[in-house]
């Protein structure tokens, strides 16, 4: 069971044994993880037997945060299918032979001597059928790792410093329902939410639907749909329950936007449109090189003092420093710390409160008036359900869109963050008098010219 978290879990039983070689302190050790990574980081945390063998840990853009419980039989049906399609067995899904031991070892060697490209080549044709490879499995006897569910387990962290957080724009993968400045395609919203409240675990029901579509019916926000129950809402939901048993939790939002060609996307593939930024795992630019474009000297600069973070909080277990203030995070609060690097000086804005507070209240006080209990899965038959019903959704008409769609800005939009309205309406002012008073000259000497006619 679970075989990459045991790896992982050998892997650190060997820092603790080996670090002091490389002059490491066994007892000062981080894990740290981005986006999937940080969902394992996570399960790491809540492992009774893991979560010994590290003391502090930093989870950037989690995913995977919503009802995806710790089942018992996870990957069962994916693996069986898996099985059947390479000719290892004949048995269906839910043969009595799984039950037998003889057979299934015979069917795991079988399994061994298929090559990795045979296998690999069956996953994702299972996935229409909502057989996935997910992630990692209830687990039993000395050596589990995670012995119950989520739930559970979630309130049985320890008591450990953490560093969490986001970018500010992540996925965006509800920007198809952005029509031009003012206008949501609705079809598309439909889709979103009914998709959105399937995958928190609700029943996406005919009025808590239309709820959403009311909630989300202008661009700024219909464009941010998907991030908020995938990213920004189990984000909270993190740091809310790691404070209620941790002293030293600290959030974060990265939102420095003006990359230029920082970010290289890759060989052959578009790069992202500016406003796109900073989406998900761009960042890591500054922090691991990855996807490194052309620096400038202020990428460098940036390079520094957000990689700085990180040392610090490894280092003294707090990103805050005598002149980084940084609070740590109150769940009544929702305080967090920007990161942006504003010209001249590059000094990121600091604290703030209420990280995406709206879609949290929305998501955790008002969905749940409409649409009744959360559905939390206790078998991968009950995620399959999910799934399925998510998967009834897709609508080839309506899922035909480009990579990046192209989006007229409106004044409350993201595209329209940095643009000074103040200035713009003085600016406009100032254009109207001086509009004025030509007209107002030109009438005056069209009067003049007219009197000079008059008297000849």
């Amino acid at each position: 069971m679970n075989p990459a978290l045991h790896d992982i879990v050998h892997a650190l039983e060997w820092i603790q044994s080996e670090i002091h070689v490389f002059g490491g302190n066994k007892n000062k050790i981080t894990v740290m993880g981005h986006s999937g990574g940080a969902a394992i980081t996570d399960y790491l945390s809540i492992s009774s037997y893991a979560q010994k063998l590290f003391h502090q840990s930093v989870m950037m853009s989690r995913s995977g945060g919503n009802v995806v419980n710790i089942v018992p039989d996870r990957n069962q049906g994916a693996s069986r299918r898996l099985a059947n399609r390479v000719g290892c067995t004949s048995m269906g899904l839910k043969d009595e032979g799984w039950d037998n031991v003889e057979t299934v070892e015979g069917i795991l060697s079988c399994l061994r001597n298929k090559s990795a490209l045979e296998l690999s080549a069956q996953q994702p044709l299972g996935e229409p059928e909502g057989l996935f490879f997910g992630g990692p499995a209830l687990d039993y006897g000395e050596y589990a790792l995670l012995p119950s569910i989520y739930p559970v387990l979630d309130k049985q962290r320890r008591n450990m410093p953490v560093l969490t957080g986001t970018v500010s724009k992540e996925w965006w993968d509800s920007r198809d329902t952005v029509i031009n400045a003012l206008e949501v395609d609705q079809n598309k919203l439909r889709y979103w939410c009914n998709r959105s409240i399937k995958t928190r675990g609700y029943n996406a029901s005919e009025s808590t639907v239309l709820m959403c579509m009311n909630e989300y019916n202008t661009t700024s926000k219909s464009i941010y749909l998907w991030d908020d129950i995938s990213i920004y809402v189990p984000e909270i939901e993190l740091a809310n329950s790691i404070a209620a048993q941790s002293d030293a939790v600290y959030l974060y939002q990265f939102e420095y936007e003006d990359f230029g060609d920082a970010y290289f996307a890759g060989v052959g593939l578009p790069q992202p449109p500016k406003e796109a930024f900073p989406g998900h795992a761009y960042e890591l630019i500054y922090l691991i090189g990855q996807h490194l474009g052309n620096f400038t000297a202020k990428d460098y600069q940036i390079k520094y003092l957000y990689s700085q973070i990180f040392v610090d909080f490894i280092n003294h277990g707090t990103p805050a420093t005598k002149n980084r203030k940084w609070d740590r995070y109150n769940p009544k609060d929702k305080n967090y710390f920007v990161i942006d690097f504003p010209d001249p000086t590059l000094e990121s804005p600091g604290m703030k409160n209420d990280y995406h507070k709206e879609a949290y209240e929305f998501w955790h006080k008002i969905v749940p008036n409409y649409a009744g209990e959360r559905h939390i899965p206790l078998s991968e038959e009950d995620s399959k359900t999910i799934i399925n019903g998510i998967k009834e959704l897709e609508d080839p008409e309506l899922q035909k869109y480009e990579s990046y769609t192209t989006v007229i800005p409106e004044v409350n939009s993201p595209y329209m963050k940095n643009v000074n309205w103040e200035l713009m309406f003085w600016i406009a002012v100032g254009l109207a008098i001086l509009l004025t008073i030509a007209l107002c000259c030109i009438f005056v000497f069209a009067q003049r010219k007219r009197r000079t006619y008059e008297t000849l």
